[in-house]
């Protein structure tokens, strides 16, 4: 897999999806900012092929002579989709016309033409059969059970499926931020990190294991701190440590000692200022944000007063959303002498979301656990480029040609 950590890329489920729109939302926010590439992308079965999507077609693909073209768009005035993302405030934009083997080299010959200090926003589905992007959204049209195999391959990697009914676009582009060579956009929730424990079966302060050089427990701050509008970070009854280095996170101490997590993420729902919360504990130090977003999108589809994701029949509470009002229940739970944080489920619409793999999301509760996590994630891991590239041999297994 090719890692692109500057990319945002745009799917669909089907044509006139308004890939192009958002496309062009986004690259209007960001120009000023930043250096924008834009990129269309196109990839056939063969030379010489018939449109795929079916007639006489433009003759584009049947044109094709090498194992890919690359061509820059210059004319603003021409109409096409690479004018509008010239004209939204691109700096350079091309289309990529490539057989389907041959994309990857496409992409590896595209990224010695461009700034590699530059964000890309890229339309495409098949883009993301072999690269992994910064961002990557998905777009739905106005007939959602309609959708195109390349886009049944690749939607479950989406950050979030939006809506379109060929007027209104459902999403507002957020404020993305590129900083340390890495994408990231606020979403309109609040992140509560629970760092009451006591840490018993460490036998030490776990929040201040080492992780990277900094303790685990500012680690997991500095991912949620750029990713959430809103930070809590609930600490115990008792607890009398300096917390000045979180300097935008609202720090909410237990009101009772020895109750568990339930009293801190109460206490974090009551004074948080949105309906959706990502709620984490401070032992889990690598967070899985494709499947927060997944749970989030799925907890505003459904109406869900919270979603826990689940694997193997195993729950795990606390790398789960919540809505504000779950604090009423646990309240009720803590009040009643209950203190398993299931016990606050009782009468909630609350589920339990199923995913194929194992959660990255792994809690650390033993020494043990601690030396496991640091052999698996920390052992010599190297800094890339966010345009460095890394290859998997499968990439091209099964890639379908698509648009």
């Amino acid at each position: 897999m090719i890692e692109l950590t500057n990319l945002i890329l745009i799917g669909s489920t089907g044509r006139n999806s308004g890939k192009t729109l958002l496309a062009t939302k986004i690259i209007h926010n960001l120009k000023d900012l930043h250096s924008i590439i834009g990129l269309k992308i196109t990839t056939i079965h063969a030379k010489k092929a018939k449109c795929p999507r079916g007639g006489k077609g433009c003759g584009v693909c049947s044109s094709l002579q090498s194992n890919y073209e690359i061509r820059e768009e210059q004319d603003p005035t021409s109409g096409k989709d690479t004018s509008k993302l010239l004209n939204a405030g691109a700096k350079k934009v091309y289309w990529i016309l490539a057989l389907k083997d041959f994309l990857a080299d496409a992409i590896f010959e595209l990224l010695k033409k461009i700034d590699h200090g530059a964000i890309i926003v890229a339309e495409s589905n098949c883009l993301r059969t072999i690269v992994k992007p910064g961002l990557f959204y998905v777009m739905q049209g106005s007939h959602p059970h309609e959708i195109k195999s390349s886009a049944k391959q690749v939607i479950h990697f989406a950050n979030q499926v939006i809506s379109f009914d060929q007027r209104h676009l459902d999403f507002l582009p957020p404020k993305i931020t590129y900083h340390g060579k890495l994408l990231s956009y606020k979403r309109n929730a609040t992140a509560i990190i629970l760092a009451g424990g006591k840490s018993t079966r460490m036998g030490q302060d776990k929040r201040y294991l080492d992780v990277l050089g900094r303790p685990m427990l500012y680690y997991i701050y500095e991912q949620v701190k750029n990713r959430f509008d809103e930070v809590i970070l609930c600490i115990g009854y008792a607890d009398s440590g300096d917390y000045t280095e979180f300097e935008d996170a609202l720090i909410v101490r237990d009101e009772l000692a020895d109750i568990g997590p339930l009293m801190g993420m109460s206490g974090g729902l009551k004074l948080s200022k949105h309906e959706v919360n990502f709620i984490v504990a401070c032992d889990i130090p690598n967070i899985d944000f494709l499947v927060v977003d997944q749970m989030i999108q799925m907890q505003k589809s459904q109406k869900k007063d919270a979603v826990i994701p689940k694997h193997n029949n195993f729950i795990e509470p606390l790398h789960a959303i919540y809505q504000k009002k779950m604090y009423e229940s646990m309240l009720r739970a803590i009040r009643q002498d209950k203190r398993k944080i299931t016990d606050s489920f009782k009468q909630k619409n609350v589920l339990f979301m199923d995913f194929q793999n194992e959660l990255s999301a792994v809690n650390i509760n033993t020494f043990a656990d601690y030396e496991n996590f640091k052999d698996k994630n920390l052992a010599q891991r190297p800094k890339k480029a966010s345009w460095q590239l890394r290859n998997d041999p499968g990439y091209l297994e099964e890639m379908p040609g698509c648009n």
